[in-house]
C-alpha cells in the first residue's frame, strides 16, 4: 500500500471536487436545456387543464345543445298580394264599378220610360194592354150596336188589338179578363159565323184558328175598328191586317 501524504490528499481532494462540481455543472445544464426544450415543443393549450376549468366552460357548453325533434314544424305564412292577385283585385274593383254604372244607367231608364208611360197612358214595357192602361169611359150598351159604339168611343187610344175588343166585351156586360187572338177564346162571349155573312158589332178574327194574330171589330161597309196599328185605335178596312180574316164571332 502506496502512503500518501497530507499534501497529497488535499491537491486529490481539491481536484475531486473541481471534477464534482464540473459534473454537476453540466448535469443541471442538462436537465435545464430538457426543461427549455420541453417548455419549447409543448405549447400552453397542450398542458392539462385543471378539472375547475373543464367543469366551468362544460355548462356553457352544455346550454348550446337543445332538442329539436319534438317541436312541431308550422308553416310561416305571410299574406302578401302578388302582381296576379292586385290585378285580379283591380280587375274585380272595376267590373263592379262598371256594374254599378250600368244599374244606375238602366235605373234611370227606366224611370224615364215610366214617365214617359205614365204621359201616354201606356205599360212601360211597351205592351200596351187592358191591364196597363188607364182608359177613358166606354158606354155602356148591349148587344151589337153597343159593343160597335163602345168599339168606336175608343178611336185614338193607345192599345193593342186585344185590349179594344176586351173592353168593347165589357161595355155590353161580359166579364172578360186578358185574351188573345186565337177564335177559341171568345167562344164564350159570341156564336161563330162565315166571314162572308158579317154584321156590324161582329169580332173579327186574323191568322190560323190555334193561335191566331189580330182581332178587330166590324163596323160595316167593309170597314172594322182595328187597335194595334200606328197611331192606335184607327177604323181602317177589314182586310187592312197583315194577316187574313179567318172567323168572325157574333157576340151574344
Amino acid at each position: 500500500m502506496t502512503n500518501t501524504t497530507g499534501t497529497e490528499l488535499a491537491i486529490r481532494s481539491t481536484t475531486s471536487e473541481s471534477k464534482t462540481k464540473k459534473i454537476s455543472r453540466t448535469v443541471f445544464a442538462g436537465v435545464m436545456s430538457m426543461g427549455l426544450i420541453g417548455t419549447v415543443a409543448f405549447p400552453a393549450f397542450a398542458a392539462a387543464q385543471p378539472d375547475e376549468a373543464v367543469a366551468s366552460v362544460a355548462p356553457a357548453a352544455q346550454t348550446q345543445q337543445f332538442r329539436t325533434d319534438n317541436i312541431e314544424a308550422v308553416p310561416l305564412v305571410v299574406d302578401v298580394p302578388g302582381v296576379e292577385e292586385d290585378a285580379a283585385l283591380v280587375k274585380r274593383e272595376k267590373d263592379a264599378e262598371e256594374a254599378k254604372a250600368e244599374a244606375a244607367k238602366a235605373e234611370a231608364e227606366a224611370a224615364e220610360a215610366e214617365s214617359l208611360a205614365a204621359a201616354r197612358n201606356v205599360d212601360p214595357t211597351g205592351a200596351v194592354t187592358s191591364e196597363s192602361v188607364i182608359y177613358n169611359d166606354v158606354p155602356s150598351g148591349a148587344g151589337a150596336q153597343g159593343i160597335l159604339a163602345a168599339a168606336i168611343s175608343q178611336l185614338g187610344d193607345q192599345q193593342d188589338c186585344t185590349a179594344l175588343v176586351e173592353r168593347s166585351l165589357r161595355a155590353i156586360g161580359h166579364n172578360v179578363g186578358d185574351l188573345g187572338t186565337a177564335i177559341w177564346q171568345y167562344d164564350p162571349y159570341g156564336t161563330r159565323v162565315s166571314t162572308d155573312a158579317l154584321a156590324p158589332g161582329d169580332i173579327l178574327i186574323y191568322g190560323n184558328a190555334r193561335s191566331g194574330a189580330h182581332v178587330a171589330i166590324y163596323e160595316g161597309n167593309g170597314m172594322a175598328i182595328h187597335g194595334g196599328f200606328p197611331g192606335g185605335t184607327v177604323r181602317a178596312g177589314v182586310h187592312a191586317a197583315w194577316e187574313p180574316l179567318t172567323g168572325a164571332i157574333r157576340p151574344f
